[in-house]
């Protein structure tokens, strides 16, 4: 569950957004919602990787708002709050404008309650750079 193989693994076993990123040769790379995260030594400079990271290990604010800072060096992307839906144990948000459109955060109940999110915020969804995992064989 913590380290998927490829990104068919880590939709299979739930739980992860799996992000197509494109190498730029500088050591960074781009994706969806003007994603920018710093590569793995070994990417290749245009080529196309692909990376995981964990529902619950996604924070989320409102864009332009004063909500939990960010902290420098992690990857964040822009997006559209376009669901809130209730697990029993946890608030599931899903998101549209330029973020894929499986990608999704997992908010405690105390998160959301502080967070003042609701459905059609713009948004900025972010993670600690040490939460990014690698996939193999891309996105698909």
């Amino acid at each position: 569950f913590r380290a998927p193989a490829t990104a068919f693994v880590a939709r299979f076993i739930g739980g992860h957004n799996v992000l197509p990123v494109q190498a730029n040769g500088d050591g960074s790379g781009v994706g969806p919602g003007g994603l920018h995260v710093a590569l793995p030594a070994n990417a290749a400079a245009g080529g196309a990787l692909a990376c995981s990271v964990r529902c619950d290990r996604v924070r989320v604010a409102k864009a332009g708002g004063s909500g939990a800072p960010h902290a420098a060096g992690e990857a964040r992307l822009a997006a559209q709050l376009a669901q809130i839906e209730y697990q029993g144990t946890h608030f599931k948000l899903r998101f549209g404008g330029g973020a894929p459109d499986d990608f999704e955060a997992w908010l405690n109940e105390r998160d959301f309650a502080e967070s003042g999110l609701a459905e059609g915020d713009a948004v900025i969804a972010s993670w600690a750079a040490d939460d990014i995992h690698w996939l193999r064989g891309g996105a698909a």
